[in-house]
This record gives structure tokens, C-alpha cells and sequence, in this order.
């Protein structure tokens, strides 16, 4: 899952030939655009209610913005840690679960269900309902910075 800015490349290109400190403007507007994310989340994950998320919440994070192998920056928001290694099941859910049953010769017994968790999306409806406004939030940083 992931917010990809549509256009940006040609801003970021025109931002390395005007040879100011355009990783600067550039890194600074990522991680702008990721904060209002990470505060999406945090409200979206603090609305649910259905779960003590305490743990969860302090987890949600945004990490250092990265540079991938195309030339493209990014910035990851994640929600894991050691004490909130389940913030993958409360964003995805769960599969059907079985248990199984335990050996007995004089029983055929079969497995039992014991149920589905299903997914909260916390992350994908912050990234859905705050896209445009992170969009536009990077293009006017760079935008001022140009200026």
C-alpha cells in the first residue's frame, strides 16, 4: 500500500538543475506530507475502540525518508514494534482459523472453527482520505521553496 504524488518527478528534476539544496526541499516536504499521515492513523487507530491500543499507537511511527534504486524519495509510516507486533493482523485481519483436534483413537473428531479476525484498515483509509491534501501539502512546500 502505498501514496504515490503524480507529477512530482518533473518538479524534482526542475528542483536539480536550479542547484540549490534541492534534497533538502525535497526531504523536508516527504516528511511534511508523512506526518499528516501518521496523524491520520493515529486518529483513525484511536477511533476504532474495539481494542487497548496504547501500544499500537506509540508504535505508529514515520521513518526516515528513503531514496530507492529509480531515483524516487519516499517515506515509510509504519505501525510495528515488540509490543505491537499485531498491528499487520489489525490492518489486514485474519484468515479462516481452524483448531485442530487432539488425537483420539475411539473419536473421529473434526476440526473446530474458531473464527476470523477482520482487518480495521486503519492505515488504508488514513492514505485514502488524506491523499490529495498530502499531495497538494508537498507540491506547495516545494512550490515556496522554489520561490
Amino acid at each position: 500500500m502505498g501514496l504515490e504524488v503524480k507529477g512530482l518527478d518533473v518538479v524534482i528534476n526542475k528542483l536539480r538543475q536550479l542547484e540549490k539544496d534541492s534534497d533538502a526541499i525535497i526531504y523536508g516536504a516527504l516528511r511534511v506530507g508523512g506526518q499528516i499521515l501518521t496523524n491520520e492513523v493515529r486518529k483513525n487507530l484511536s477511533s476504532q475502540g474495539v481494542f487497548d491500543s496504547s501500544d499500537l499507537l506509540k508504535a505508529i511511527k514515520l521513518s526516515s525518508t528513503k531514496l530507492d534504486s529509480g531515483g524516487v524519495k519516499y517515506v515509510v509510516v509504519k505501525a510495528y514494534s515488540k509490543k505491537a507486533w499485531y498491528g499487520a493482523i489489525f490492518e489486514k485481519g485474519t484468515v479462516k482459523r481452524y483448531t485442530k483436534p487432539k488425537p483420539n483413537k475411539r473419536y473421529n473428531k473434526k476440526a473446530k472453527y474458531s473464527g476470523r479476525i477482520p482487518g480495521v484498515h486503519f492505515m488504508e483509509r488514513a492514505v485514502n482520505s488524506k491523499e490529495n491534501e498530502i499531495i497538494n501539502m508537498v507540491q506547495e512546500i516545494i512550490t515556496k521553496e522554489l520561490n
